[in-house]
């Protein structure tokens, strides 16, 4: 009778029950992968955020840092074609363009020829690894010269992928109006000045293809001339 009673209580799980726990484990394993993917999901999309407005950032301070120090010098030769120290920004369909001298240049070893004044360049130009992108490019040159910028010795960089506007206005103390061109080496233009501060304008679509606008200020520190006099 005792030998009955212990088979009876060594019997395994029927095949219902283990069916049962089968989908009760499928189930919650379908659960777990669920959040894991949701998570990985929405971390990715927090991570392409943050890379994307990150690179907003850099090119907003990198731009104001360099229309801060823009300059212009009176000791030069005023009827020469091509002028050492300038400041041209031009309006353009999408994208706007400027080229002028600053005082922000970094000399990076020793002995090598150049000093804080350089020529900076924003202009566009399309992705290479797809051409329906436009990317905004930075130059900057090692040193000024009184010759086209083209020839002066520079480095070129990406400064912003993916721009869809790039918008540039100056704001003339003069006339207290923003202007969308400011052209220093024009008898027309603004000649021996340079604008009170420059209005930036950022337009490209976010990390979810919309498109996003961000607009900041640059304060010009040396609006007038300078003049150097040796006796």
């Amino acid at each position: 009778m005792s030998e009955r009673r212990g088979a009876v209580g060594e019997r395994g799980f029927t095949i219902l029950e283990v069916l049962v726990s089968v989908g009760i484990l499928t189930m919650m394993m379908g659960i777990v992968w669920g959040v894991n993917r949701e998570t990985a999901l929405t971390k990715k999309r927090l991570e392409a955020t943050q890379q994307r407005w990150r690179e907003v950032r850099a090119a907003t301070q990198r731009i104001v840092g360099d229309f801060g120090m823009a300059f212009l010098s009176g000791n030069e030769n005023p009827n020469l074609t091509e002028r050492q120290t300038f400041f041209v920004g031009e309006a353009g369909s999408t994208i706007a363009t400027a080229r002028f001298t600053t005082l922000g240049h970094q000399v990076l070893w020793a002995d090598a020829h150049e000093g804080d004044q350089t020529v900076i360049a924003y202009s566009e130009e399309s992705d290479p690894e797809d051409r329906s992108k436009k990317n905004l490019m930075r130059r900057e040159t090692h040193r000024t010269a009184q010759k086209n910028m083209a020839e002066i010795p520079g480095d070129s960089e990406v400064l912003f992928s993916g721009i869809k506007r790039f918008e540039l206005e100056y704001w003339d103390a003069k006339d207290q109006a923003w202007d969308e061109d400011w052209d220093t080496t024009s008898a027309a233009g603004k000649k021996g000045r340079l604008p009170g501060r420059v209005k930036i304008t950022l337009v490209f679509d976010d990390e979810r293809g919309k498109e996003s606008r961000v607009t900041t200020q640059a304060q010009v520190h040396l609006q007038e001339m300078l003049q150097f006099f040796t006796n």
